[in-house]
């Protein structure tokens, strides 16, 4: 990341260099990253820093990806931001591709309920063409008089 060996300041953790930002995140997330069961079926990631400017970075990176993190937030000592939507975390795990086998573990156990709305990226989904959609100008009602 262009940085000196040893202890850093907390403050400025963003890379210096240009990298591979899906080779980052993996690397931030099979290290700090956490998947788990919000509740029911659904799961969510979380990254977790003391950082603030890498969690910052992390963010910013993830929505360049198409993603759409939640805020960030802080406790008393770190700073932490979320993927709760499921079709995102999906893709999360299809672009990131994460190597650490416990984050792999916990999202193939998970028991997955496909019933949230699928965006338009998700591969091999059709788009509804205009006559297919509901409440289009082309819905003619017809009635039996009798």
């Amino acid at each position: 990341m262009g940085h000196a060996f040893g202890r850093k300041k907390l403050s400025h953790l963003t890379p210096a260099l240009a990298l591979d930002e899906v080779s980052f995140i993996r690397g931030l997330f099979d290290t700090d990253g956490c998947v788990y069961r919000k509740y029911g079926p659904y799961i969510q990631i979380q990254f977790k820093f003391a950082s603030l400017s890498l969690l910052a970075y992390a963010r910013q990176t993830l929505a360049k990806l198409g993603l759409h993190p939640t805020s960030i937030t802080s406790d008393d000592t770190k700073f932490r931001f979320f993927l709760s939507r499921q079709a995102e975390v999906d893709r999360f795990f299809r672009v990131v591709k994460p190597k650490n086998r416990k984050h792999l573990r916990r999202f193939q156990d998970a028991p997955r309920k496909q019933s949230y709305r699928t965006y338009p990226y998700r591969a091999g989904i059709p788009k509804r063409s205009e006559s297919t959609k509901p409440y289009s100008n082309n819905f003619v009602e017809t009635r039996s008089v009798g």
